[in-house]
């Protein structure tokens, strides 16, 4: 199952689990590098979002 900010994303459920099995990633972590990646003009930092959630 995918950590919430990764399904929020739109991000495939496969894409989102190989991210989960290579590494813990620290969601903040996530979110940055995908804004920076330019697929999203806006990303939303209103909610928290925990790792463990899907771990």
């Amino acid at each position: 199952m995918c950590i919430s900010v990764l399904h929020s994303l739109d991000l495939s459920k496969d894409i989102c689990e190989h991210i989960l099995a290579r590494s813990r990633i620290n969601v903040v972590n996530v979110i940055s590098a995908v804004y920076n990646s330019g697929v999203f003009q806006e990303v939303s930092m209103t909610k928290t979002y925990r790792v463990d959630e899907a771990l």
